[in-house]
């Protein structure tokens, strides 16, 4: 006993995570005795546990997914409670695992669950987005992000920069899997997906998206816009400027509708945002007419300014140039 306690404190404290994977076909076994003690280690886990058991509540059996609950109820981290409170919802058809999810639920303490399992889970998520450290662990040594797939575990190491996006992103796609219309996932999602466009850059000249923008792209004009409205108020110039990029990629002159996310852009305290906007807006057609569009030049010529500016727009049909 002595020796496995001191093997489990070694592994806890070092990417103890990695042992859920080892451990959770023993949450099934014929054997009460081997189900409990896999239960029991990943309950001295702690913390590192929990990614890798919310994940893993995706599992096909029963048995899994329900002492699965039990050891998040047991070791009672903040960021299981949506999924708990998801599997515990009066509606959830399996009763097996609907009670191992009430049960962890008390184990947290009732008053914790405030609100609907979607609500939790899109809060949830604005936190991981900000990288709030109640959630977020800014000091690990690797970075890992879990998935279940064809029955297994699966870890993906990713860099720090991005680490708090992609699981703001994988509670998202959960959320959205659950409710598809929540319009302020959709929002929060397509926010989270131009952070990491941006925080990874661009793939090459020949495609200036890469995937996680070409998945926000995906979610249409409308969305995008409430993505840039979204960013100006919560001060992160970075992903405004990213959505007004996006945006420019699926907007022309046929599906140009002001106001949107463009024109209230260029007029954006933050001057990476307004000479995107001005971009944007000049390549989309030099004769349309709107109120914002006496800003556009003015904000081309302050970017020609500034030495770190590289492309240059003349716009013909515009007298003012």
């Amino acid at each position: 006993w002595a020796e496995r306690a001191n093997a489990m404190r070694q592994l806890a404290a070092d990417h103890g995570e990695y042992v859920v994977a080892v451990l959770l076909p023993r949450l099934e076994s014929g054997s009460s005795e081997t189900r409990a003690a896999a239960m029991e280690w990943m309950r001295r886990l702690g913390t590192q546990a929990v990614l890798p058991l919310i994940q893993a509540l995706e599992h096909d059996s029963p048995m899994i997914t329900a002492n699965a609950l039990t050891v998040l109820g047991q070791i009672g981290d903040p960021r299981a409670q949506p999924y708990i409170a998801a599997y515990g919802a009066p509606g959830y058809p399996i009763e097996q695992v609907r009670d191992a999810a009430m049960r962890a639920m008390a184990d947290l303490g009732v008053g914790l669950f405030a609100g609907d399992a979607a609500t939790q889970m899109l809060a949830l998520a604005e936190a991981y987005y900000r990288g709030d450290k109640a959630v977020v662990d800014p000091f690990r040594g690797v970075y890992t992000v879990w998935h279940f797939a064809d029955g297994e575990l699966v870890a993906h190491e990713v860099t720090r920069d991005v680490y708090h996006l992609k699981l703001a992103e994988e509670v998202l796609f959960d959320l959205l899997e659950m409710e598809p219309a929540n319009g302020p996932a959709r929002v929060l999602l397509a926010s989270v997906l131009i952070a990491q466009a941006e925080a990874g850059g661009a793939s090459d000249e020949e495609t200036p998206l890469n995937n996680a923008a070409v998945l926000a792209a995906a979610e249409g004009p409308e969305i995008l816009n409430q993505v840039v409205s979204k960013a100006l108020a919560d001060g992160r110039p970075e992903v405004a400027a990213g959505a007004v990029r996006v945006l420019a990629s699926i907007v022309n002159a046929g599906n140009f509708r002001a106001p949107n996310g463009l024109t209230q852009a260029v007029g954006a305290p933050y001057k990476e945002v307004r000479f995107a906007a001005a971009l944007a807006l000049a390549t989309i057609d030099p004769a349309m007419d709107y109120p914002e569009r006496s800003m556009v030049v003015p904000a081309l010529m302050e970017a020609l300014s500034q030495d770190s500016v590289r492309p240059v727009v003349v716009i013909d049909a515009q007298a003012e140039t």
